[in-house]
């Protein structure tokens, strides 16, 4: 799961640019764009409503319903994903800073390559507690 800090990072960065509604009791987030000529274009205007009342969930499902969207593939700092957000062929960042490129997953393992020096390796799924995902194509 996301942690509260990756929420709490993502939301202040996502802040600097859309306007956010978050209703953390009733289950509620909104983005929508800054600019009046984007608010009435419904590819920027997100919301999700769920039962459940956690910072991190509620920033979970919204990340999970956008990920695709015009939104996030804009977005140039790194998205806070779960791991079972993962997918093979996308680059990713680890709370340590490494920027790695997933090759494949096991049941137990994330296979990745690391972007720098090609070095093919596998990490214990139990053992990520942070990982974003790297937008390559966003202005960075």
């Amino acid at each position: 799961m996301i942690t509260k800090q990756q929420a709490l990072e993502f939301i202040y960065e996502l802040s600097k640019k859309h306007d956010i509604v978050l209703d953390v009791p009733h289950g509620y987030m909104e983005i929508d764009s800054e600019t009046d000529m984007d608010r009435h274009n419904s590819d920027f205007n997100f919301s999700v409503k769920i039962k459940d009342k956690s910072l991190e969930k509620i920033l979970t499902i919204f990340i999970q319903m956008n990920l695709q969207t015009n939104l996030f593939k804009q977005i140039d700092f790194p998205i806070p994903v779960d791991i079972d957000m993962l997918k093979v062929g996308q680059t990713y960042r680890l709370g340590t800073g490494e920027t790695l490129y997933l090759e494949d997953i096991t049941e137990y393992k994330l296979i990745f390559t690391h972007t720098k020096n090609k070095i093919i390796f596998g990490i214990d799924k139990e053992d990520i507690k942070e990982i974003y995902k790297v937008n390559e194509h966003a202005n960075m």
